[in-house]
């Protein structure tokens, strides 16, 4: 027994360790045993979480790039939009931009870690495993940073015109609901009754962290089609504009005149529509027009026709769309919403009343239009591709900044792990290794007792021999 204790202390002073089979501490081995898979699991994490974070950065510098070109399609864009660019000019300024989409789309469709796509969209859905145990995972979603998939996802709503006497307001139902479901999430909006498309946008815009839905709106209204030369006034939102002479019904630039010399006051302007026989009055931030106590020396009659932002007629229904202004008649027009987002989104609604809603359809969903569809050869194409390239430009933004709160995380999660490693590990030693100082007291004891058992076993045999020499 004492030679068995003393082979256990050295086989422990020899390993260093407690524990060198299951007999020396049954209960001991199988914890010991589950601290070392913790261990080597976290260790295996930490390394886990070293290569995620590089493909993170590697795809967030990717992103940089892509950032940059933007930057430059945006500049273009601004100058293409300045009217001392001749045709051939512009058409120059497309061409560099075309190079920069394809250059875009490139990066997106090569940019690989590992041999996997990171920026086509393909990288979704993937699980970083940043922990010992099934579980304990970080998730992760990489969008598309082509040309073809970022831009400004939009939707436009209704215009609505009312006309007749004594017309103060559009006709824009109240309690309407609008749903309002974007990336971010959805929220829900009531409408009030005569509500303007400026009030509207302000409503969208005050739950937009909530959906990631923006919105703005502009009113826009077309006075055309006099029938016959007289001479006019009318009053702009609750400003007389003064009485007008007009001459030749192809020609009302003195009513325009006369608009714009109030547009300080009633917040209008008026600029000539394709020929001078047409007027397009403009509130650029969305409130309501009004036309008020039309009047002419001679019963004369003109055409008004709400339009869309993008100068298109919203459509021919008479008292929805367009009207005819006779003696004494009013109108008021609301402009129209645009919506717009990062990602898709759609708004829904339970009245679809043309005239009386915001929405003519009960489920709408937002289109894309993407930075891969610009055009800078035209001067309308460079206004609308800052629009879509601002859009595409606040969507790597976030994409940049959604990928760097990751990588910041993962360098938590490392230091955690690795904290966590330390005192694991500190407490399987304390279970599994063995105490040098005790271990050698043991070894030293056994070695004492076993050197005094076989002197004692000495002494016996000769204490046997001197009883038979003295019976001899």
């Amino acid at each position: 027994r004492v030679n068995e204790d003393m082979n256990a202390a050295m086989g422990r002073l020899s390993t260093g360790l407690r524990i060198n089979a299951a007999k020396d501490d049954a209960a001991g081995m199988a914890i010991a045993e589950k601290m070392t898979s913790q261990i080597t699991g976290l260790n295996q994490a930490v390394r886990n979480a070293t290569d995620a974070k590089n493909l993170l950065d590697t795809t967030e510098g990717a992103n940089v790039e892509v950032s940059n070109m933007l930057q430059r399609l945006r500049e273009l864009a601004v100058q293409s939009s300045n009217d001392t660019n001749t045709s051939s000019d512009r058409s120059n300024l497309n061409a560099e931009a075309k190079q920069l989409i394809t250059e875009v789309n490139r990066v997106a469709k090569d940019t690989t870690f590992n041999g996997m796509n990171v920026l086509d969209g393909t990288f979704s859905g993937k699980q970083f495993q940043i922990g010992a145990d099934a579980g304990q995972v970080l998730n992760v979603n990489v969008d598309s940073a082509a040309a073809t998939d970022i831009g400004a996802n939009t939707l436009n709503s209704n215009v609505s015109l009312a006309t007749g006497a004594a017309v103060t307001d559009t006709t824009i139902a109240a309690a309407t609901t609008v749903n309002i479901t974007g990336f971010a999430g959805s929220a829900e909006l009531t409408t009030t009754a005569g509500q303007s498309a400026q009030e509207f946008a302000a409503a969208i815009n005050s739950v937009g962290a909530s959906t990631g839905v923006s919105a703005s709106a502009e009113t826009n209204l077309s006075l055309s089609g006099l029938s016959a030369a007289d001479t006019v006034t009318f009053d702009v939102n609750g400003v007389n504009i003064g009485t007008v002479a007009v001459s030749d019904t192809g020609d009302l630039r003195g009513v325009a005149d006369a608009i714009n010399n109030q547009s300080s006051r009633t917040g209008v302007t008026a600029t000539m529509g394709e020929t001078n026989g047409e007027i397009i009055l403009t509130d650029v931030s969305g409130a309501d027009i009004l036309i008020e106590d039309f009047t002419s020396g001679n019963t004369s009659t003109i055409n008004a026709t709400a339009l869309n932002r993008d100068g298109t007629d919203a459509g021919a229904t008479a008292g929805t769309h367009t009207a005819t202004l006779a003696d004494g008649d009013d109108l008021a027009v609301a402009g129209q919403v645009e919506l717009s987002s990062t990602k898709a989104f759609s708004v829904g609604t339970d009245v679809v009343t043309a005239g009386t809603a915001f929405f003519e359809a009960a489920a709408n969903t937002s289109e894309l239009s993407s930075v891969a569809e610009i055009d800078l050869s035209t001067l309308e194409g460079a206004a609308d591709a800052l629009k879509v390239i601002d859009v595409a430009l606040e969507k790597i933004s976030q994409s940049r900044s959604d990928l760097g709160a990751v990588s910041n995380r993962l360098d938590s999660t490392i230091s955690n792990l690795t904290n966590i490693t330390v005192n694991v590990e500190a407490a399987r030693s304390g279970v599994m290794d063995a105490d040098f100082a005790k271990e050698s007291s043991e070894m030293a004891r056994a070695k004492i007792l076993a050197q005094a058992g076989t002197a004692m076993l000495a002494q016996a045999n000769k204490s046997s021999e001197n009883v038979l020499s003295l019976l001899r």
